[in-house]
């Protein structure tokens, strides 16, 4: 029979996890595994309940978002909208309502699922993942946090205790957007069969200095796309429809109940499209059908 474990704070749940517990935060992917029993375990650790993990903060450095933060809180609080609308869109993507109560952003990254809405937003995003042992801290820029599907670089013994982003830009004369768009013709509430995360700024003369792109559901890990040749082109249609080409050159999906690798690779490009379009301001290119 599995033990449930409540640490009193951050301190002792490191040791109960050093000790071969395994940290459960909302529980919605590990009650699921467990359920199938496809995962065995006799011990789980607890951490929702941790006030170490909590809040949502923003200051000269940069902002702080708890691990043990819920989905519904992220998607939910004024500042994360304010500063990070795309972060807190994607948030508000996840499964439905009782789902977003329940799950923590610290589980969402650990779980690792190449199809999640977080990932690709907080990419763009510059986030970095803090992780704690009881042999200390460490910083991973979120990208490599993920090494494959469900697969990360946290050792056994390691907990995600935040997420930190860098300071807005706040250059005179630049303009900053950013989005978050999924596909999911399904039900909303289930995975997309493609999201596309997007963060740009643009200066006086209309010239992009600043580009990140990032895609889920495209590969065994969420992907960024590699936009430096880009960058210094004008924030146009000729731009978007670039986007779109690299886009489709780049991503690697593979079959799946949701769609052939083909049709993947084609609704990457339309959705990257559509997206970055949003964010510019510009009326977008045709897309094509990707087929040729």
């Amino acid at each position: 029979m599995t033990e449930l474990l409540r640490p009193a704070g951050l301190a002792e749940a490191l040791e109960l996890v050093g000790d071969g517990g395994l940290p459960l935060a909302g529980g919605t992917a590990i009650s699921t595994l467990l359920n199938l029993r496809l995962l065995e375990v006799d011990r789980l650790v607890s951490l929702a309940a941790l006030e170490e993990l909590q809040g949502i903060e923003d200051g000269p450095d940069g902002m702080r978002i708890g691990a043990s933060t819920t989905l519904a809180g992220l998607a939910g609080s004024e500042l994360a909208r304010r500063r990070l609308p795309h972060v807190a869109l994607a948030a508000g993507c996840v499964g439905n309502p009782r789902v977003r109560s329940q799950a923590r952003l610290g589980g969402a990254l650990a779980h690792a699922d190449p199809r999640q809405d977080l990932p690709p937003a907080l990419m763009v995003s510059r986030a970095v993942v803090v992780c704690r042992s009881r042999s200390g801290e460490r910083t991973l820029p979120i990208a490599d946090l993920f090494r494959g599907h469900l697969e990360t670089a946290l050792a056994d013994d390691e907990l995600v205790t935040e997420v930190r982003l860098p300071p807005a830009d706040s250059e005179p004369g630049r303009r900053s957007a950013s989005g978050y768009l999924r596909f999911a013709p399904g039900s909303a509430s289930d995975f997309p069969t493609v999201s596309v995360a997007a963060s740009t700024v643009v200066d006086e003369a209309g010239s992009v200095v600043e580009l990140a792109l990032a895609l889920g559901s495209v590969g065994p890990v969420p992907l960024a796309i590699e936009t430096g040749g880009l960058l210094g082109a004008r924030a146009d249609a000729a731009l978007v429809e670039a986007v779109v080409g690299l886009v489709r050159s780049t991503v690697t999906p593979s079959d799946d109940r949701l769609g052939s690798a083909e049709y993947k690779r084609h609704v990457a490009g339309v959705i990257a499209g559509r997206l970055l379009g949003e964010v510019l301001g510009v009326p977008a290119a045709p897309l094509g059908d990707g087929r040729r």
